[in-house]
């Protein structure tokens, strides 16, 4: 999307949204956000660079080491979190304007490094992604890739050139994980410049035990009655 209009049209309309489903009884649980810098994520948690949702299931841990976007001032990076039917929804967005310290924006590279854990594997998986940008001018590539911990192997690879969104609508969905590492890269422009950038994510129930043990029971009937016809 292009222009700071834009990008408030979109801001206040997730948050009317969001809104909108707390007073109709559609959220089951009240949202969550906060605000810091890169200097604050590092240092919360004890030194740690681990925030905790406000409910207690998803941690967000830094990778100080190769971070190497330049920090911002007061609610540079914001995490935010709304459950609707049972299903999370997190939001990581940086925001590069004149209250965060990037006045016009920003136009250099860089990445930003962390990892998302869910705190209660048998009961959440991580399991859908999204990214979107939010522009002024053009030529602006952000690059989004999510890794397998500790192995690190890739399994997804999201592109948002000049404001896209990928996907377009929706979430990339993937077989449910319990810890992600999420590796942001933004290259630099000398026609665009960055004004928001979010990284969304879908956690939703793990399937029960009692769940996957009906499931095998019907496969292995499958299995016999194909053998037996």
């Amino acid at each position: 999307m292009n222009m700071n209009m834009n990008m408030k049209m979109k801001t206040v309309a997730g948050m009317l949204a969001v809104g909108a489903l707390v007073a109709s009884g559609s959220a089951s649980a009240a949202p969550w956000s906060f605000s810091t810098t890169l200097a604050g994520w590092a240092a919360s948690s004890g030194g740690t660079g681990v925030i905790i949702d406000g409910d207690g299931d998803v941690a967000f841990k830094l990778e100080v080491a190769t971070t190497t976007i330049p920090d911002g001032v007061n609610g540079y990076i914001t995490f935010s979190e709304f459950e609707v039917g049972g299903v999370d929804y997190y939001d990581v967005g940086i925001t590069w304007d004149d209250a965060t310290g990037f006045p016009g924006g920003y136009s250099g590279g860089g990445q930003l490094v962390y990892s998302m854990t869910v705190l209660q594997p048998s009961r959440e998986q991580i399991t859908g992604v999204a990214l979107d940008s939010l522009i002024t001018g053009s030529g602006t590539t952000a690059l989004k890739i999510l890794r397998d911990l500790p192995a690190s192997t890739i399994f997804e690879n999201l592109s948002s050139f000049d404001g896209s969104r990928d996907p377009s609508s929706g979430y990339a969905t993937f077989s449910g994980r319990t810890v992600v590492g999420v590796q942001d890269v933004f290259q630099p422009s000398n026609t665009g410049v960055f004004q928001d950038v979010h990284d969304s994510f879908v956690v939703t129930s793990a399937p029960e035990p009692a769940s996957l043990l009906l499931v095998g029971i019907g496969l292995m009937g499958l299995v016999a009655r194909r053998r037996s016809a």
